[in-house]
């Protein structure tokens, strides 16, 4: 699974690649901005922190027909 976050599209793109948890298991995922490094081929490194990331995207890669059921999502900034 890819987690994706963007700015906008096509610019200021960061994401990480998570392992799929089995057929009829839960994963609770906690993600760090820190944590994403570019993926738009523009740079390197995590967001900066006056970045404003407008978009989440989800990618599931898994056989034939990839499923995703998401029963609880929260997005909050830490300031530290």
């Amino acid at each position: 699974m890819y987690l994706q976050l963007q700015q906008t599209a096509g610019d200021l793109q960061f994401g990480k690649w998570f392992a799929l948890a089995r057929t009829g298991e839960w994963q609770e995922l906690e993600v760090a901005l820190a944590d994403l490094t570019r993926d738009d081929g523009k740079g390197e490194g995590p967001p900066a922190a006056e970045e404003v990331l407008r978009t989440l995207r989800v990618f599931v890669q898994d056989g034939d027909k990839p499923t995703l059921e998401m029963d609880w999502f929260e997005i909050s900034r830490r300031v530290s």
